[in-house]
């Protein structure tokens, strides 16, 4: 009964928490940094694609510009904000006082906001592959883009709102200045940490250090990409982790934040506060 309860609250929640998230401004936002996006990665394939390999290119902007940047911020944002919207706006101790599982506030606002970061992410990334294709198979470019580049890139991107809307799910409900503390865990955690050296033992505990080791290991056709990521932030020791560690890694941080923002949100007492 308990957990029919659950699937049913979260349920509603995750239509109510949806619909608030694409109808809201801030959405848009978003959505034209996507798009800035497929006009950066077109405008360098233009530029600069009968120089350079194309798929290195395209992988090196996928990486560096929209996996560290737009879809940690956009992931951050949306868990975030679906949860101190409704605390600013008093609608949460009417949530709280259904007869819906407390559980199932967390989980189905945590599930619209992943659902809506797919949905801005998956489409601009194949937005980009497609303005991109086009323009190397222009002739003055002459190159060619793999297939293989987009389905890695979209695979991880895809796998990372599922991290990054639980840390900011854990931090929505615990914390009254998680906007705050989320940029400060995209832009300088995981945008300082993740490029450490290896040696210093602390770049394992970012997100950013695992899905980049996903691309490694998935992009067997890419010898280019692989370089950079090596250079960039993996170490020059062949020690790289391997798929199965980096998915175990994604998933505790998942779990991890997930539980501790779950188990904290059933004790807290939350009132109504003023516009934040």
């Amino acid at each position: 009964m308990q957990v029919d309860g659950l699937i049913r609250g979260t349920g509603l929640i995750f239509q109510r928490s949806f619909k608030e998230l694409i109808c809201a401004r801030s959405t848009l936002l978003f959505v034209c940094a996507s798009l800035l996006y497929v006009f950066v990665s077109g405008l360098v394939l233009h530029f600069g694609g009968d120089r350079e390999d194309q798929n290195k290119l395209f992988s090196t902007i996928g990486i560096f510009v929209f996996l560290q940047g737009i879809v940690p911020l956009t992931a951050i944002y949306f868990s975030i904000s679906t949860i101190r919207d409704e605390i600013s706006q008093g609608t949460i101790v009417y949530l709280i006082a259904s007869p819906l599982p407390r559980a199932s506030l967390w989980l189905g606002k945590y599930l619209a906001a992943v659902f809506v970061c797919e949905l801005i992410l998956v489409a601009g990334m194949t937005l980009a592959w497609l303005v991109s294709q086009a323009l190397a198979a222009e002739p003055r470019v002459g190159g060619e883009l793999r297939t293989a580049t987009f389905t890695t890139l979209l695979t991880v991107v895809a796998i990372a709102p599922l991290v990054f809307c639980a840390v900011g799910t854990m931090l929505g409900i615990l914390y009254r200045r998680a906007m705050m503390l989320g940029a400060f865990f995209v832009l300088g955690w995981e945008s300082l940490v993740s490029f450490t050296p290896s040696q210093a033992g602390i770049r394992e505990l970012t997100i950013s250090d695992s899905l980049r080791t996903l691309i490694y290991h998935l992009s067997v056709d890419n010898p280019g990409l692989r370089s950079v990521l090596k250079q960039a932030s993996m170490s020059k020791k062949l020690d790289i982790p391997g798929t199965a560690d980096a998915l175990q890694v994604l998933a505790i941080f998942a779990l991890s934040a997930l539980a501790i923002g779950i188990v904290f949100g059933g004790r807290k007492d939350f009132e109504i506060a003023t516009k934040e």
